[in-house]
């Protein structure tokens, strides 16, 4: 195991475990987001790792990027940097992902599903975006990334009216893989076991001839980041994220309890 700041990864033969730190402490640091984008950069460059799966907390899956940060007007441009480097990390991974879901993601939780191939999740899985709710704009090319995948209807519902989507609304819409109950971190290594069998250079060509012009995605990601910055100079703004975040914090703590 190799301790990564709050980030920790875990190798075993082919496959790069990822995990998320416990979301009961708050969101995602600057900190967390640069150490996520450097594992997720030289996995992309490591021929020995052929997959990925990243596994967030069992109360909550990941509560999204620390808003606290958000709120405080000092170093915004860097942690819009930070930003930047990590959501194109997860768009430039060019290894599958497989990702474990077993409570709530929200915002950058959910945000970074759009990038996973395979999804496991529980049936206490849920799905949140509040972003528009709290007057910014979603991120990581979701704006494009989700519709294409839910469809433009549902994308609307989750994306700007901020309704949470459940497990089995997620598995019918192709949010998610499956849902299981039982081992579903021990389910997301045996797919990537599967994976990490096949031929790699086939299974790499593949998706990346699904997933869609990259440009286009890095296009969406600079538009999204740029725009959330220059709305984090509101105070109003900073000041509604801080209460959110506050409440957030408070509903993860009573479900892992």
């Amino acid at each position: 195991m190799t301790e990564n700041s709050t980030i920790r990864s875990e190798r075993s033969g082919a496959i790069l475990t990822i995990l998320l730190p416990d979301p009961s402490a708050g969101g995602l640091s600057r900190q967390a987001l640069a150490d996520l984008a450097s594992l997720l950069e030289a996995a992309n460059d490591d021929d020995t790792i052929s997959v990925l799966v990243i596994v967030g907390g069992r109360a909550a899956f990941c509560s999204g990027v620390d808003l606290d940060e958000f709120s405080a007007q000092d170093g915004l441009d860097e942690l819009a940097g930070v930003l930047r480097r990590c959501f194109r990390a997860f768009a430039r991974l060019d290894r599958p992902l497989v990702a474990v879901v077993e409570g709530p993601a929200i915002g950058f939780g959910a945000s970074l599903i759009s990038y996973a191939d395979v999804v496991v999740a529980t049936p206490a899985a849920t799905f949140e975006a509040p972003f528009v709710g709290l007057g910014l704009l979603p991120e990581a090319a979701s704006t494009l990334l989700l519709p294409n995948r839910i469809g433009y209807l549902r994308a609307i519902r989750f994306l700007c009216l901020g309704e949470s989507i459940g497990a089995e609304e997620a598995k019918t819409c192709g949010f998610v893989t499956e849902i299981t109950a039982s081992d579903p971190r021990g389910r997301a290594i045996a797919i990537g076991r599967r994976l990490a069998r096949l031929p790699a250079d086939s299974v790499r060509t593949t998706r990346r001839l699904m997933r869609g012009d990259p440009v286009e995605i890095d296009r969406r990601i600079e538009l999204e980041v740029s725009a959330c910055r220059r709305r984090l100079d509101d105070p109003k703004l900073r000041r509604r994220m801080a209460l959110f975040a506050t409440a957030a914090r408070s509903a993860i703590r009573r479900t892992g309890t």
